[in-house]
């Protein structure tokens, strides 16, 4: 039978020889082959991950938010990798997936998520609020009186935002 790829390897032959010559990923990670060598041959996210290596790891290699999202990794773990909501937003993951995992209102509005987004997050007026959104963003994005009441928001915050007199008067202000 033929060679190993452990023999192969020791002979010098290159982690794209041994890819090109049928041996798995998996196989190649088990005789000591790195994620940065496999990076090299243009492998994805998913075939690493298949083959046992983690987010922390690829993440180390140079892979970003969009591959490891792309090869299968969730967002608690691309979050717990260090990846910002700006990246996982480039990544294609939704404001309400952020906030599942974690993330505060403040730092989804930073990461560049719009008030509707983080709204359709069910975050309440008050994370909002303290995450420096204002009723001028609010109102039209569909939050109530009621809601901006409840949030915190002064009197006359509101009364800036033209909710009429009556409005107010319903609500207790």
């Amino acid at each position: 039978s033929g060679f190993s790829a452990s023999q192969l390897k020791a002979a010098g032959a290159t982690v794209k020889m041994l890819l090109e010559a049928g041996f798995r990923v998996k196989q190649l990670k088990s005789i000591g082959c790195t994620a940065n060598e496999f990076k090299q041959c243009d492998c994805t996210a998913e075939e690493l991950r298949d083959a046992g290596f983690t987010a922390n790891e690829l993440r180390q290699v140079g892979y970003d938010a969009v591959q490891l999202r792309n090869g299968g990794f969730l967002a608690r773990q691309l979050r717990d990798v260090g990846f910002l909501p700006a990246d996982l937003k480039m990544a294609g993951l939704t404001a309400l997936e952020l906030e599942d995992v974690g993330f505060s209102a403040k730092e989804l509005k930073e990461g560049g998520f719009t008030t509707e987004d983080m709204m359709s997050a069910a975050f309440t007026a008050q994370e909002l609020r303290l995450a420096g959104c204002t009723v001028e963003e609010l109102k039209p994005a569909g939050m109530t009186l009621k809601e901006l009441k409840d949030g915190g928001f002064s009197i006359s915050e509101l009364k800036a935002a033209n909710f009429p007199a009556w409005k107010m008067k319903e609500v207790g202000l």
